[in-house]
């Protein structure tokens, strides 16, 4: 009786072992299924929040380009307006320079041609009293000569009733060109006292 009783109770035993391991079972397959749809509402999850990190990312991205792109045509702007204030200075400074450099030759210009004219007026001057002495020269030279020759013509006339005939040239020499001067004719008449002299123009031939 006690084996029967023990057999029925193994049973039991069985009978409750088998509805716990089934009941077991089937919580671990309510459990998988569950950690299934865990995993794969975690993978959606993953993955929707990936995609707005890369959204977020792109328009990020996007905004830092933008952002960029104004900055650097800011600083472009910037650097041209620099490089034209500097183009623009530069200009100034060189026309400054041009025009000082051109005042200066021209003061340097004025005073060569101020030194250069007084140098051809003082060259000019020494020529003309050069001439002046030279011809004062010539001219006391001719004026000398002519006298000579007069004195010798009065020592040379002797009076034998006719006309005698002395004709004496005075040479001018003025700047370099030889011109018949005036001759003088020395007319003595023996029928009367008085000796007469006269001058004789060369070219119109009168008295």
């Amino acid at each position: 009786m006690q084996l029967s009783q023990s057999q029925t109770s193994l049973q039991q035993l069985q009978a409750q072992f088998s509805q716990e391991r089934e009941h077991l079972s089937q919580q671990l397959q309510e459990l998988q299924l569950e950690h299934q749809r865990r995993e794969h509402s975690l993978q959606e999850a993953h993955c929707c929040a990936m995609q707005d990190l890369e959204e977020t990312r792109q328009h990020d991205l996007k905004k830092l380009e933008h952002r960029l792109r104004q900055q650097h045509h800011i600083e472009l702007q910037s650097v041209r307006e620099a490089h034209r204030h500097s183009i623009e200075t530069l200009k100034q400074q060189s026309e400054q320079e041009l025009q000082t450099l051109r005042f200066e030759l021209e003061d340097e210009g004025k005073a060569m041609l101020a030194s250069l004219r007084s140098e051809l007026n003082h060259l000019h001057a020494s020529a003309i009293e050069h001439l002046r002495q030279t011809h004062q020269q010539e001219t006391a030279a001719a004026k000398l000569e002519l006298e000579n020759a007069l004195e010798n013509s009065r020592t040379q006339v002797r009076v034998t009733g006719t006309y005698w005939h002395s004709t004496y040239h005075l040479v001018n020499r003025d700047n370099g060109n030889n011109m018949d001067g005036p001759a003088l004719v020395l007319l003595l008449d023996i029928g009367h006292e008085q000796q007469h002299c006269k001058k004789i123009c060369w070219y119109c031939n009168r008295l």
